[in-house]
């Protein structure tokens, strides 16, 4: 790998962590704000409306990923013509899925929300207006897409970085003046996130045209390269149909058994989770593209190499923010969101749990999708996603409490993770079972283990809450310097970290 592209990486880790850090805490007031403008009842129903559009997520996600990979590909074979071809492909593509989001949106998801959903009567007219301008901005985000896949594939974090962070200082705004505004809050809350989808989908545009290669829009496109989208597609199609299946869903049945009270307690666990996988995402950004890149130039070591490194990043960077807020999570959402009731606090801590696996699958997911065989992936790694559902509708029935939902979801991702490791092994040779458990798992769980310790010890034994936070974060901190340097990382993985953070080389050779 060149020095320069090596460089770039760095470059580009840092921008998405630095956008991480600003989003995150940008995020941490707007929950605040919007759950103090709209109040707990409309904040529950929003979540059941945004819940009911973002089922049809599953349709975004059909070639998201597709359009990436095709286009890194496209990219590090240095194929121009190919980049304009895959664009093309996806933009009408979208175009059509956008179209199935119109018409099945106003066919379905009124007939839940004025039938079957648990919204109090005087807010089932906002609720519908909510309704109709989320479907608008979710169609205007569909066609963001194309755009968006191209500035990842071209590796320009910063610019994206620039876009996301103006996006979310947008929606603070939004939600800070919330409280102000005199017309119906929620129906304004949805207002102002079509606009600011749309001024989303402007920057994307614009910096896609001007900073992308040569792409264009092309009339005709060859009629395999839509069939190699939409084959690698339709399998995708299936992972996201279980994704929604685990969270959209099983949203709509707890409001339908418990109510918007304890549909807001879980939309604040899944803003927590929300965080979560935005704090790895930043990682997976900037390891996705150039994975990629060599998996198509076939220097398979390296793409191992990335693979390992990525892991061991994602889990122990997880852990110096995790294990605070998970024995501190009382105070954190008292100071966050004042409310700390049992059922919020309990909520959120599993969705910590399940958060952090979950982070695991991503750079499993990467190699799969690179090797372009996602077809018995999919089929097998999803089944026990898709059993959510359905189990956690039985377990509703019978009596059993809400937070039994997250109990499932937490057994349905380690069955996943488990069987992800068998399909990879059969579809990346270099791939070892005994490597992975050795080299990763069991010096994670070691790592786990004594800083759970520490940072326990000091929950239970300092009084001062701001100290106390203040001690574990330092205390967790120099703990998981000293064990990742006893056995965390290999000699050759501490390498790459001090070169990464100097922004000077990845990987170095040898």
């Amino acid at each position: 790998m060149s020095v320069s592209s090596s460089r770039r990486i760095a470059k580009n880790s840092v921008f998405l962590y630095i956008r991480m850090l600003v989003i995150m805490l940008i995020n941490i007031f707007s929950v605040r704000y919007v759950l103090k403008g709209l109040g707990v009842v409309d904040y529950g129903v929003f979540n059941v409306v945004a819940g009911l559009v973002t089922m049809f997520a599953s349709l975004r996600s059909i070639v998201s990923s597709a359009t990436l990979r095709f286009h890194a590909y496209a990219i590090g074979e240095g194929n121009e013509s190919k980049v304009s071809d895959v664009f093309t492909a996806s933009c009408n593509i979208y175009a059509l899925l956008a179209l199935i989001i119109l018409i099945g949106g106003e066919a379905v998801g009124l007939w839940f929300i004025n039938t079957q959903a648990d919204i109090p009567l005087d807010r089932v007219s906002a609720a519908n207006w909510v309704y109709q301008l989320t479907i608008f901005s979710f169609v205007i985000g569909l066609m963001t897409v194309p755009f968006s896949s191209l500035i990842f594939a071209y590796e320009r974090m910063g610019v994206f970085s620039i876009i996301s962070v103006g996006e979310c200082l947008l929606k603070f705004i939004l939600a800070y003046f919330l409280i102000y505004i005199p017309s119906d809050h929620l129906v304004f809350y949805g207002l102002g996130l079509l606009i600011i989808q749309s001024i989303h989908f402007l920057a994307y545009y614009v910096t896609a045209r001007n900073g992308c290669g040569t792409f264009h829009y092309r009339r005709k496109v060859e009629k395999t390269l839509y069939k190699q989208l939409i084959s690698f597609s339709g399998w995708t199609l299936f992972s996201s149909s279980a994704s929604v299946g685990i969270s959209q869903l099983v949203t709509m049945i707890t409001n339908v058994f418990f109510g918007p009270v304890v549909n807001a307690a879980r939309a604040i666990a899944f803003q927590m989770n929300s965080a979560m996988n935005s704090f790895t995402g930043n990682i997976i950004m900037a390891i996705r593209p150039p994975m990629i890149k060599q998996y198509a130039e076939g220097d398979y070591e390296k793409v191992k190499r990335y693979f390992n490194f990525s892991n061991k990043t994602i889990f122990y960077s997880f852990l110096l923010i995790i294990l605070p807020i998970y024995l501190e999570m009382e105070t954190v959402l008292r100071v966050w969101l004042d409310v700390s009731d049992k059922q919020t606090v309990l909520f959120c801590r599993l969705i910590l749990i399940y958060a952090i696996v979950l982070s695991l699958n991503n750079p499993i997911a990467i190699i799969v999708q690179a090797t372009g065989n996602i077809r018995a992936y999919s089929t097998y790694v999803e089944i026990p996603t898709l059993l959510c559902f359905p189990i956690t509708w039985l377990l509703y029935a019978i009596g059993q409490p809400a937070e039994a939902a997250f109990y499932v979801m937490i057994g349905a991702i380690m069955t996943s993770h488990v069987i992800r490791l068998i399909c990879l092994k059969r579809l990346f040779s270099l791939f070892s079972y005994k490597e992975y458990v050795v080299d990763f798992i069991l010096p994670a769980l070691g790592v786990l283990s004594v800083m759970f310790f520490v940072e326990y010890a000091i929950h239970m034994c300092i009084h001062v809450i701001l100290c106390r936070l203040i001690a574990m974060f330092v205390a967790g901190g120099i703990t998981m310097i000293i064990l990742c340097s006893i056995g965390g990382f290999s000699k050759f993985e501490r390498e790459a970290l001090i070169s990464l953070l100097k922004l000077n080389r990845f990987f170095p050779r040898g």
